[in-house]
């Protein structure tokens, strides 16, 4: 799998975890603040970034639960 791809996949599991386990809406500011973030560094390219900020929240999503 390429950067891009493990980018995009990167993205759909941040957006699946947060919602689901921290129980915020896809319309909490903060989340579609940094979702755009997100969104924006992957169309820039700037891949991994975006893989490790998803992998960092995910983490720390995780453990909250």
């Amino acid at each position: 799998m390429n950067k891009e791809q493990l980018s995009k996949e990167s993205i759909e599991v941040f957006e699946n975890e947060v919602v689901r386990h921290l129980r915020v809406s896809p319309k909490n500011q903060v989340y579609v603040e940094l979702n755009d973030v997100l969104k924006k560094l992957h169309f820039q390219g700037d891949y991994d970034s975006v893989i490790s900020i998803c992998e960092v929240v995910t983490q720390k999503v995780n453990r909250i639960r």
